[in-house]
């Protein structure tokens, strides 16, 4: 472990770099993590750091490959324990959108890449990102349906924009997991690759979008996420919406069945 910013290595997240890309890896269940304030803190310094060294170019957060279905239910499950413990949820609120701010305000090009089995709060955050790449295996799934709930992380409002009004309201309604290939076609994801070849083929892609000029790569971003003005009070309504069901006795009830 080192204390160099751009070397990290905690509970919740390593990092790394290679040349001008800088690499988020996350650990463990993203929902437990995002619970945590100390998280929260501890990305912002890394991306405040990211942010302000003109070397960095390019953000490529790395999701946990082993976040899916049972992750998402062992969440909700655990938070009910105690009474103290549901203010957890809001703290992941509160984090999620943190995060998720950063990625469309920076001035850096981010990159998400995912594998395994996706909960729908991992892939709410990398359409928040600006390019993402998944492995051949990858499965989004749906498990809130078993809840009755709703994703956190602006999927309503980010989906429309990648795929139109009618595919988002499909694909958000339903249960079925999405499989790489069927999310690529839909254009949920920018490239499928192997999964032996995630890791080094994403690292190919960011050096190639590191090459391009600053000025194109930051001046596209920013023209490109002009429509996502309303971001933060959508996510305000969406936190809204979240704990009217958290809080309903619908949602605790098939919560402890």
């Amino acid at each position: 472990m080192t204390n160099s910013p751009d070397l990290l290595n905690n509970e919740f997240f390593s990092t790394e770099r290679s040349q001008n890309v800088a690499y988020l890896h996350l650990k463990g269940n993203p929902l437990f993590i995002s619970s945590d304030l100390s998280a929260r803190d501890s990305v912002a310094d890394y991306l405040d750091h990211v942010a302000s060294d003109d070397s960095v170019k390019v953000i490529v957060m790395v999701n946990n490959p082993r976040t899916g279905r049972e992750e998402y239910l062992e969440f909700y499950r655990d938070i009910l324990s105690t009474e103290s413990d549901r203010t957890r949820f809001f703290k992941m609120c509160n984090v999620f959108d943190f995060i998720l701010i950063r990625m469309v305000a920076t001035r850096k090009f981010v990159m998400a890449v995912d594998s395994g089995d996706v909960m729908g709060e991992m892939l709410n955050l990398s359409l928040a990102a600006d390019y993402r790449i998944v492995s051949s295996d990858t499965r989004f799934q749906n498990a809130h349906f078993e809840l009755g709930m709703i994703p956190k992380g602006g999927g309503a409002f980010l989906l429309p924009n990648l795929v139109g009004l009618a595919n988002a309201r499909r694909l958000l309604l339903s249960e079925k997991d999405l499989t790489a290939r069927d999310a690529q076609e839909i254009g949920i994801v920018d490239e499928v690759v192997d999964e032996d070849d995630l890791l080094s083929h994403t690292d190919r892609r960011a050096k190639a979008f590191a090459a391009l000029p600053s000025s194109t790569l930051c001046g596209t971003k920013k023209l490109v996420n002009f429509s996502l003005g309303e971001f933060k009070t959508y996510l305000d309504e969406e936190n809204m919406e979240l704990q009217r069901i958290f809080n309903s006795a619908s949602f605790q009830n098939r919560l402890q069945r």
